[in-house]
């Protein structure tokens, strides 16, 4: 994962268009077990997976959103 949450996301659209659809669901599905107990994405996510920085929902759950559904076309 990179450091910024919502640039974790952008990976899954690269590898997809890119054909990589294998590897774009494993991110994917990785991310989507990156929350905190809340449910939250944080700003920041360490190497070892620790939450770091503050929790701004927009811009994640926003790209969350968007790369799900670029993901689910895709796949088809």
């Amino acid at each position: 994962m990179r450091p910024f949450s919502v640039c974790s996301f952008w990976c899954v659209p690269a590898r997809t268009h890119a054909g990589n659809l294998d590897e774009a669901r494993l991110i994917f599905d990785k991310l989507l077990t990156s929350t905190c107990r809340l449910g939250l994405y944080a700003g920041q996510t360490s190497h070892n997976a620790e939450q770091l920085g503050h929790f701004p929902q927009a811009f994640t759950r926003l790209s969350l959103t968007t790369v799900g559904l670029d993901l689910d076309c895709a796949l088809g």
